[in-house]
């Protein structure tokens, strides 16, 4: 039983400090440095999207960090979604809007996950 209660505890220690904290900059700044290359961003917008991603990665890594399932947290990263479509929808042309949409937020949301899972 000691034995158990020893291993148990070995490995419950190793996910915790083997768990790489979620990094809201390399976050931000990998997806900022992908639309600049694939919507051809001006650098008034690229300053913008910077911004904006910064902000709602922020938010989103909070949100990753809290306490709880993320199953109950779904319904809150939707709106943080929600919000940052909205803020770069007053930034992004037409054209870029629906490229970031149907190419670019599938592969941020696969690298997000990815971050999630270290």
């Amino acid at each position: 039983m000691k034995k158990l209660v020893v291993v148990i505890t070995l490995f419950t220690a190793t996910l915790v400090t083997g768990q790489e904290a979620l990094n809201a900059s390399e976050i931000a700044s990998y997806q900022t440095s992908e639309m600049k290359t694939v919507l051809n961003l001006g650098e008034e917008q690229f300053e913008k999207v910077a911004a904006i991603n910064q902000e709602f990665t922020e938010k989103q890594v909070a949100l990753v960090n809290e306490e709880g399932s993320m199953l109950g947290k779904m319904g809150r990263m939707r709106k943080i979604i929600k919000n940052k479509n909205e803020a770069l929808e007053k930034i992004l042309n037409g054209s870029q809007m629906t490229t970031y949409e149907d190419e670019l937020l599938p592969v941020f949301r696969k690298h997000f996950r990815s971050k999630m899972n270290k």
